[in-house]
């Protein structure tokens, strides 16, 4: 089982340490626990950020990687498990990649890529899937160039437009000198006159600190941050969506599912809505008034009574939830099942509870089934976030199942409840509580109708723009 771990393909690494614990806990992912079930676990690192989905013109035009460096990377990886595992005990013949959130976002790409020879035969997607618009490699590149122009790197032609960020010209960066504090000379990026092979050379001029300092919270634009995966003809031939519909993937058993409460980790810190105007504003502000009508209409705070902190807050994290993870993880599970593979989903509904730290009593933060909860079911570490004999046993039945899903491409077995294949017409799932597994159908099946048709129409928006 080879494990690709998350942080928004800009951050984390396969030792992170187990969150909320003080002192030493261990890593959040050591496969200790996993492999106790019969499979090697194996855990590796990637490029990230500008660093790992960089689409730099003069990369294409020299005939490097240009944009999905990172997964080449994953790739390798595979590569390397695939010529060497067997030494370790594994069967290099059996290998199942599984991620969560980025991470299952890149498996799902890996899927797509459809890699020959094949370096996999199964595949874990937990909260993320990838078939909505993506950017193409084209759409891409003034992205990298607004970089060069943030760092005060020469680009063709002069000026560029920052997406989410406004004009880069000559740095302009937050620290002053174009975000090239700690390194390497800065230059005016105002020269229409250089080439992408100039604007490469001194951005390969730069200290690794000068160009991490592009990240969002160092300049005004946080340029850094928005490079994810690119259409590039190489590693990824189309959109992942044409390829999933066309069944032009790997045809591998697939396991996908998300959590609860996946909107709640991306909620924290803000200043919650209290009342309808504010959750309107919301809406609006983010998804416009068209859609925003719609939205209301299938989040009714009504709905929501006893929500933390209060109703119209958390119809906001459930839109938030649903959007951005729940049902791009349907989505992707929908255009999977649609190929001859057998397909399996899950709703993972065990709320994150530390006494005095996690939970819903007074001062403590509320995190419900959040974003990454089941990490600690999964690979058995992090006993702060999953103490108590439910979750243990909760805990023991998921590594059963998604080892099971490893060694055969079917999570049943045993005496466990036997969980039922997902199809394209059937929205069945196993969703998993303290109180124990249950299958569960039409999960959210109105308000994934709702996400799917707006996902579907960035594929034809003339203003779409790349971001993560």
């Amino acid at each position: 089982m080879v494990w690709i771990h998350g942080g928004g393909n800009f951050g984390g690494s396969a030792s992170d340490p187990v969150p909320f614990a003080t002192g030493d806990a261990g890593y959040f992912y050591e496969g200790a626990t996993l492999s106790n079930n019969g499979v090697v676990v194996v855990t590796f690192n990637y490029r990230l950020g500008l660093f790992g989905f960089f689409p730099h013109p003069g990369l294409a035009a020299e005939g490097s990687k240009a944009g999905n460096q990172a997964l080449w990377d994953q790739r390798f990886a595979l590569q390397w498990v695939r010529a060497n595992i067997a030494q370790f005990g594994g069967d290099p013949q059996n290998v199942t990649i599984f991620g969560e959130s980025a991470g299952s976002y890149d498996v799902c790409m890996h899927v797509a890529s459809r890699p020959q020879p094949s370096l996999f035969e199964h595949a874990i997607s937990e909260s993320g899937g990838c078939t909505t618009r993506q950017p193409t490699l084209a759409e891409a590149q003034p992205l990298a160039l607004a970089v060069a122009a943030e760092v005060g790197c020469p680009v063709p032609g002069g000026a560029t437009e920052a997406t989410d960020g406004g004009s880069s010209t000559d740095g302009g960066g937050a620290d002053g000198n174009g975000g090239a504090e700690g390194g390497g000379a800065v230059q005016d990026a105002s020269g229409g006159d250089a080439s992408a092979a100039d604007s490469l050379a001194c951005l390969r001029g730069l200290t690794t600190q000068a160009l991490l300092n592009t990240n969002e919270e160092n300049t005004s634009s946080g340029l850094a941050e928005i490079f994810s995966a690119v259409i590039d003809d190489d590693f990824l031939s189309d959109q992942p969506r044409t390829l999933y519909q066309n069944a032009n993937t790997a045809k591998v058993p697939y396991l996908l599912g998300s959590n609860n409460d996946e909107g709640t980790l991306f909620e924290l810190g803000v200043t919650p809505v209290t009342d309808q105007a504010g959750l309107t504003a919301a809406i609006t502000q983010s998804y416009g008034g068209d859609a925003g009508a719609q939205i209301a209409a299938l989040y009714p705070p009504s709905e929501f009574d006893g929500g933390n902190p209060n109703p119209y807050q958390a119809a906001l994290t459930r839109i938030v939830g649903d959007s951005l993870i729940v049902c791009e993880t349907y989505d992707s599970a929908l255009l999977v099942a649609s190929q001859p593979v057998d397909v399996y989903s899950y709703n993972f509904d065990i709320p994150v509870d530390i006494p005095g730290v996690v939970g819903s009593g007074p001062g403590e933060t509320y995190l419900g089934a959040s974003h990454g909860s089941e990490l600690p079911y999964v690979f058995g570490t992090g006993t702060l976030l999953a103490t108590g004999a439910q979750q243990t046993m909760a805990g023991q039945l998921i590594e059963r199942y998604w080892s099971r899903f490893a060694g055969t491409g079917n999570p049943n077995g045993g005496s466990d409840l036997s969980w039922p294949m997902f199809s394209a017409s059937s929205n069945v799932r196993m969703q998993f509580t303290l109180q124990g597994p249950s299958v569960v159908t039409g999960f959210r099946s109105a308000e994934c109708a709702f996400w799917i048709s707006y996902y579907e129409a960035a594929f034809t928006n003339p203003a779409f723009e790349p971001s993560l």
